[in-house]
């Protein structure tokens, strides 16, 4: 199943992966956190599919 995982990095940064893997969500969290590319950072969530996601400054450049 592919799914959309979130990542927030140590300094706060928000991080988007597309990554496929079991179908069990359990074993798949488990799976996505232990094979993250920075071992400093932490998955905070996991979406079944594949998502487009924004973030404010991507949209809004120099916006408040």
């Amino acid at each position: 199943m592919t799914y959309t995982a979130i990542f927030q990095s140590s300094g706060g940064q928000l991080v988007t992966h597309m990554v496929d893997d079991s179908n069990d969500r359990d074993i798949a969290w488990k799976n996505i956190h232990a094979n993250r590319d920075d071992e400093e950072s932490c998955l905070i969530l996991l979406i079944p599919g594949i998502h487009v996601t924004y973030r404010h400054e991507d949209l809004f450049n120099n916006a408040e």
